[in-house]
This record gives structure tokens, sequence and C-alpha cells, in this order.
């Protein structure tokens, strides 16, 4: 604020102060804790889980002339909803894909809208099994337990879940001397209106509720291994014209190198064992690849490959191509005369 005052922004600028999520029971918030600290107050548990106290966090704006200072809001409203706010405040406009979960809350930010901005949001803890949903006053996981860290004495990293609510004194129904008690619900499901500190799982009193939350939950979910779509082999895919890159033959073919190295720019299964249970390339054994160096391997360098010149004819191009595991990775295709990139 200081800035902003000396350079003549201040009031003319939103300033958002909040968090990523609640504090972490790692050896640092246990010594905190030690001190007094509560890190999230009175909410139950901490960083990585799916409790309140993993998740809920400050949210204070400031914008003369556009927020009234000192008022309140109770519209639920997430971080990613940024996204969709900001875009809107710049005049930008989100690509296909982005922003896909984001929700623009600037009236709820200037203003006081009657109704809420969101029906739901889902709560994605460090465990997938524990995926959650609020929904109202209503908060639904899909299991027992916080689904972030387990570690079960102090003094560990990852100290958390039932351990670590029975060690800073918190009480909930489900749990007992720093475990599941025996005969817990299989989920939860808490009133947050009259039970923000979620002491008791109210799972069996509402099927009702659990019933609806859980058809929501799982309509976000990603496919069950059993139920996912069978993937096309390659040959299966039909190209337009007679233009087709496989690198079935173990070498490049034609491609060349402009930028960066590899020290297997063709490989397969057998020359990358370190990734045999994560198969990067689903419709043959050869692919390009960027992570084998001279030396051995690298997750994170740079090599740009150059096809053979081809001629797109028409308005419109397919490219069957995958690459990352984590959105560090990606992968750029563009023309020669650089106007046109697909990512």
């Amino acid at each position: 604020m200081t800035t902003l005052k000396e350079q003549g922004g201040a009031d003319n600028t939103l300033v958002v102060f909040t968090s990523d999520n609640g504090g972490m029971f790692n050896v640092g918030g246990q010594n905190a804790w030690g001190a007094g600290h509560r890190l999230n107050g009175q909410l139950l548990g901490f960083k990585f889980g799916a409790w309140e106290g993993g998740h809920r966090i400050p949210f204070i704006a400031r914008w003369p002339g556009k927020i009234e200072a000192n008022t309140v809001s109770d519209h639920l409203v997430s971080n990613i909803d940024m996204i969709a706010t900001f875009a809107a405040l710049t005049g930008s406009k989100l690509r296909q894909g982005q922003g896909r979960d984001s929700v623009n809350i600037l009236s709820a930010l200037t203003g006081n809208p009657r109704e809420q901005l969101r029906d739901h949001i889902v709560l994605a803890p460090s465990k997938p099994t524990h995926l959650a949903v609020r929904k109202g006053k209503w908060m639904y996981i899909g299991a027992q337990g916080s689904g972030g860290f387990t570690a079960a004495k102090r003094g560990a990293h990852a100290f958390g879940g039932s351990a670590a609510i029975s060690y800073a004194g918190y009480e909930n129904s489900d749990i007992e001397n720093g475990k599941i008690r025996k005969g817990a619900p299989p989920a939860q499901l808490y009133d947050l209106a009259n039970d923000l500190q979620q002491t008791q799982n109210i799972y069996r009193e509402h099927p009702e509720v659990v019933k609806e939350l859980t058809a929501l939950l799982e309509s976000h979910s990603l496919p069950k291994p059993g139920n996912t779509p069978v993937r096309p082999k390659y040959d299966d895919f039909k190209p337009v014209g007679d233009l087709r890159f496989t690198f079935e033959s173990g070498s490049l073919d034609g491609w060349s190198i402009v930028e960066g190295a590899a020290g297997r720019p063709v490989s397969n299964y057998v020359s990358l064992p370190r990734w045999k249970n994560k198969p990067f390339n689903q419709e043959g054994d050869f692919h390009l690849s960027t992570v084998a160096t001279v030396d051995g391997f690298a997750d994170k360098q740079k090599v740009v490959f150059q096809s053979p010149p081809f001629v797109i004819h028409g308005d419109k191009a397919s490219f069957l191509a995958s690459g990352g595991l984590d959105s560090e990775h990606f992968m750029w295709a563009c023309s020669m005369q650089k106007q046109t990139t697909f990512c």
C-alpha cells in the first residue's frame, strides 16, 4: 500500500488480501502452535485437507469509490474466481478452456447481489478420494478424515489428519484418541451455518442431502478406471490428406532440431525405463522426446523440433500430440511464419 500511495495509484487500484490455503501444521506450524498461535483459529484442520481449516481463508478487498468500506459479504467465492473477475475488469477475453470453473464476482465486490453468484464449489484436498463440495450451508466430503497429510506424531513435516486434530484439542464426532472412531460414517456432512467448527458429522441424519451432494460431486469427478473410454490407436485416426508423422522407424525421419539439445530425440519405453509406468505415447511405440539428455535425464529443457515443409490446404489442421505431466510442461506448434500458434 505504501508503494501504491507513493506512485499515486492507491485510490484507483483494486487490492485483494488473501491466501492460497489454510495454515500448514508442519514443524514450523507445530512450533507456532506450541507458542500459542492458532493457525486457523477455531476452524477444523490444516492445509492440504478438506476440512474448513484447510481452505477457508481471509479475503479482504479494497477499492475506493467501488467497494464500500467496512462492509461484509456472505457470498461463496474462491480464489479461482479471480481469473474471470480480473478478465472482466481488464476487458480481457479468456481462451477456450481457461478458467472453466471461474465465476466473475465483481458484482459481489462492488455491491451485494440478492442471489448467490455460485450454486456450489468443488474443493480438492491432497487426496482425490476426499473431493468435497460446498453448497449453501452444506459441506460434503466423500470419505473419512481430512484427505490431507496423515503423519501421526508431532515433529513430522506431514503431521496431520486425525492425530493432529486430537493433538491440537479440536473436537469431531468421527475422531477419538487420534484415530477415526469405529463405526464412523463412510463420508462426512456438515451444517456450516450451525456448526462452522465441524464438530458433528451429520451424514446419517440427512440421507437426502448426502444423495444430492454425492451426485453433484460425481458430476465433477474423473471417470473411474473401469469406465474410462478406450483410446483409439493411432491407425484408427483418419488424417485428412496424405501427411502423417509417426516416428515409428525410431528416427527423426526428416525432422531436425533447431534449438536446444536432446540425447534421444526419438525415444521409446525401452530407452526411457524410468517412465515405463507413465507412458507418454498412447498411439505407438516411438515419440519425440525432450527428457533424455546426453548425460541422463532432465524434465525441464527446451527443444525446438522442425518438421519437413508442408502446406495446409484449407483453414483447418489437426494435431494429435501429448506431453507433460503438470502445468510446467507444455508444447507449442507454430507455422514457419510464426503467425499461428497452437498450444
